[in-house]
């Protein structure tokens, strides 16, 4: 049962098509949804780009919506400097929609794991559908979350294959290392701990959006999102009520320890070859300070290979602030010059590299004070 969120979208996109790609892994093969939204845009230019998202854990595409509508409205404007065609998102196939279509497998077969290598498996599965031209050199993957996994596994597959990506764009990826194995295997017992907790059905999508809207991290979540949320992200149970298309289940088979902790040492062989973009949010609201030390180390050996680098003020990982993070980063690689001065709602682009990740109040001496690499006090 796929959302029928999709169906009304051409009343504000040019075009939006939902395919059903397949790949077969470890014996299994496995349906996903790729969506493409054609944009309004000017006549067509060899400057116009192809993006590829790729959404975060426990997340949909359709979340990512507010920014591409948001893009569109840019690009209609006269004298829009952004040069965007077409957006394609990549589903998880255990997430959303795609969930649904591989239910009973994933009951069988990934019902305590389910490898980030998938999601990397599904992008260049839709590079090979012969849907779009893998060579073009205005192609650019974005990963937010999970996601960033996905491309950074795909672009370590089409490397080695010799069709490697132009360039990446990472927003608030899962970068770690083995150095924080048993923190990483502690936070995966405390993600499967809290989602056993959690009710599994309701009684209507209302009900089940009162719980969300009050519990932390949805309560922080852009309204908008919410609303899409509501739209997508349930579907009725075998019982009766509504229940998450999701399920608990594969939102802790995603957290499995190994493939996130390799992340960083496969970005760490590419961004010597690939162009990489990234940009992190101010404050640390999702890992563990551990974690996030792991993160900056890797983010300290790869900053002099990097494209670019961001710490976006005041944004998180999470929705409301990853909005303005997705949007600063997009709208950044969309303008031939590359670099906007502000985006939306007045918040200003951060142009240099920022020392106070996580410390929204500090000046970049006391945050190194703090323990923070010297290589982001620039």
């Amino acid at each position: 049962m796929p959302s029928d969120y999709y169906a009304g979208l051409d009343n504000e996109f040019r075009n939006v098509k939902r395919h059903i790609l397949s790949y077969e892994r470890d014996g299994v093969r496995l349906q996903f949804y790729a969506t493409n939204v054609l944009l309004y845009t000017h006549p067509r230019t060899s400057q116009d780009l192809t993006l590829i998202v790729c959404h975060g854990l426990a997340m949909n595409p359709a979340m990512y919506f507010p920014t591409l509508k948001y893009l569109n409205q840019l690009i209609v404007q006269s004298g829009s400097l952004l040069r965007l065609r077409s957006i394609w998102f990549v589903e998880h196939a255990n997430h959303g929609d795609s969930a649904v279509l591989n239910e009973a497998l994933l009951k069988e077969h990934f019902s305590d794991r389910f490898p980030l290598t998938y999601y990397g498996v599904g992008i260049v599965t839709l590079l090979d559908s012969g849907l779009l031209d893998p060579t073009d050199p205005n192609l650019i993957p974005i990963g937010h979350c999970g996601g960033s996994g996905g491309v950074i596994f795909a672009a370590k597959m089409l490397r080695d294959r010799g069709t490697p990506f132009r360039r990446i764009v990472l927003l608030e990826p899962t970068l770690f290392d083995l150095d924080i194995e048993e923190n990483f295997k502690a936070l995966e017992q405390r993600v499967r701990i809290a989602n056993r907790k959690r009710p599994r059905v309701w009684p209507t999508v209302e009900d089940a959006m009162a719980y969300h809207r009050n519990r932390v991290p949805w309560k922080l979540w852009d309204p908008e999102v919410l609303e899409l949320m509501s739209k997508t992200v349930f579907w009725p149970a075998p019982g009766g009520g509504v229940t998450q298309k999701t399920t608990y289940e594969q939102e802790s088979a995603c957290f499995e320890y190994k493939e996130p902790l390799e992340t960083g040492q496969v970005l760490l062989g590419l961004v010597t070859n690939t162009p990489v973009h990234m940009a992190l949010g101010e404050r640390p609201d999702m890992w563990t300070e551990e974690m996030y030390a792991s993160q900056r180390r890797i983010v300290a050996k790869m900053k002099p290979s990097l494209a670019s680098f961001s710490v976006i003020p005041g944004a998180g990982h999470y929705v409301r602030p990853s909005l303005i993070l997705q949007r600063a980063a997009a709208i950044d690689i969309c303008t031939p010059d590359r670099l906007s001065k502000t985006i939306q709602r007045g918040v200003p682009r951060s142009s240099s590299i920022s020392c106070n990740w996580s410390m929204a109040n500090a000046s970049p001496r006391q945050a190194c004070k703090q323990g923070y690499d010297p290589a982001y006090c620039q």
